[in-house]
């Protein structure tokens, strides 16, 4: 019989080290941060959005490798460009960390993809993405 394991949520792990340093490398800027976007967001705080877009376990039954797609909206295309450069910055500092919430070993962060500007057409706000591999066990 095979054995498998149940990995940490790498949703929830990314947004825990992005608030975890939302004083520090954020700077001035006070995002919100969730897996989805409020009611009535604050553009003019920002709004990060953190989603699991697929991956698949990098050693079978032992690595996750969860690709993560970052959103991030701000009033002006200057600061929403701003933000989603900490964040990705944040996320691989995070690389080598154990973290006790969840219960995860962060071993690589790798980009999945570059910043990339995409105007968003539904709120009709300014808003860049970018994309990271996160391995965790």
């Amino acid at each position: 019989m095979t054995d498998f394991r149940v990995f940490p949520d790498s949703e929830y792990l990314a947004i825990q080290i992005l608030k975890a340093d939302v004083s520090g490398a954020f700077g001035s800027y006070t995002p919100r941060i969730d897996t989805k976007l409020p009611a009535d967001p604050d553009w003019t705080k920002g709004v990060v959005q953190v989603q699991r877009v697929g991956g698949v376990p990098k050693q079978r039954r032992a690595l996750d490798h969860a690709n993560m797609q970052i959103d991030v909206w701000h009033e002006t295309k200057k600061d929403a460009h701003n933000i989603a450069q900490l964040a990705r910055v944040i996320l691989h500092r995070a690389e080598g960390k154990v973290y006790t919430t969840p219960v995860a070993v962060l071993t690589g962060v790798e980009d999945s993809l570059g910043l990339a500007w995409r105007f968003d057409t539904l709120n009709l706000k300014p808003r860049y993405m970018f994309g990271v591999y996160l391995s965790v066990h």
